[in-house]
């Protein structure tokens, strides 16, 4: 099913990530993002294209480990969009369990400025080793 909101009310978000299966973000670009580690904390896999921070936070779905926290493509076109789509559909229509695994893994990914602060300090520290 989908839904339109036109217009602006801050709760609906909210009610919108935490009830939806997946959040498609297919950006041509996208520096950074938001709105798909929110989705991934609400449990709802984000579906996007692998550019800038999208691909720097979402770990594509690996059929072979099980692992990852939504899914992703490469191409900017129509084609990769569908049939990207397509997969995660038939993930959520027939592997249930896989699906269910993937949202439990993306709601654990930890962003947290103190686990990045602790990543700065450590190419920090490298880059004076280096130096």
């Amino acid at each position: 099913r989908v839904k339109l909101n036109i217009g602006f009310h801050a709760s609906v978000p909210n009610y919108i990530y935490a009830g939806a299966d997946l959040f498609l973000m297919p950006s041509r670009i996208e520096p950074c993002g938001l709105s798909q580690l929110i989705a991934m904390k609400y449990g709802t896999l984000p579906l996007v294209r692998q550019t800038g921070g999208l691909n720097d936070t979402v770990e594509s779905y690996d059929p072979i480990t099980k692992r990852g926290t939504g899914f992703s493509f490469y191409h900017y076109d129509a084609t990769a969009l569908w049939y990207t789509l397509k997969h995660a559909f038939e993930i959520y229509t027939h592997q249930k369990d896989v699906f269910n695994g993937l949202r439990a893994q993306a709601m654990k990914v930890d962003v947290s400025l103190d686990k990045q602060a602790e990543r700065m300090i450590d190419i920090y520290h490298l880059a004076i080793l280096k130096r």
